[in-house]
């Protein structure tokens, strides 16, 4: 929210932050989906939060070393044990 807070409040007038329950995949998480262009954020932290608030919110521009596709099946972050 302070990243969002940072944009003003022109640059926030067409966003709704909406907390819910576990999106899944939760071995993902914490995870953030951003519509209408439906792209997921996966394994944030306050670091990614703030780039994905600058570059996607105000650029326009997909982070893409946090984005995932969503799937059927289990995922795992690039590192992570299987």
């Amino acid at each position: 929210i302070r990243s969002l807070e940072r944009l003003g409040s022109r640059s926030t007038e067409a966003l709704l932050v909406a907390q819910t329950g576990c999106l899944f995949p939760c071995n993902l998480g914490p995870v953030m989906v951003v519509y209408p262009e439906g792209v997921w954020y996966c394994g944030l932290n306050e670091a990614a939060t703030d780039r994905i608030v600058e570059e996607h919110f105000r650029n326009g521009q997909v982070v893409i070393e946090y984005a995932r596709e969503p799937a059927s099946h289990s995922q795992r972050m690039p590192g992570q044990p299987t």
